[in-house]
């Protein structure tokens, strides 16, 4: 099975809720391969950045997940 991970009304249909930013209201973050020219040589991007400094200092408990445990996590509830 195929799932568009770019479809947001598949990600809805789940319950998600689609944002732009982290906070500490954010359950899930899923992130993809990173372009170093953009995010630097640690390889994370600002979200995640701030999801791991949440997670941290106790504030939040975000589940950083890949691209393709985030697919496995959709198809899994998707075969119940």
């Amino acid at each position: 099975m195929w799932i568009d991970v770019s479809n947001s009304d598949t990600k809805r249909g789940k319950g998600a809720v689609i944002r732009g930013s982290v906070s500490k209201r954010t359950n899930y973050l899923v992130v993809g391969t990173q372009d170093l020219s953009l995010v630097g040589d640690d390889g994370m991007s600002s979200k995640e950045k701030k999801a791991m400094a949440l997670n941290d200092s106790g504030e939040a408990f975000i589940h950083i997940l890949s691209e393709t445990e985030f697919l496995r996590l959709l198809r899994t509830d998707l075969e119940v």
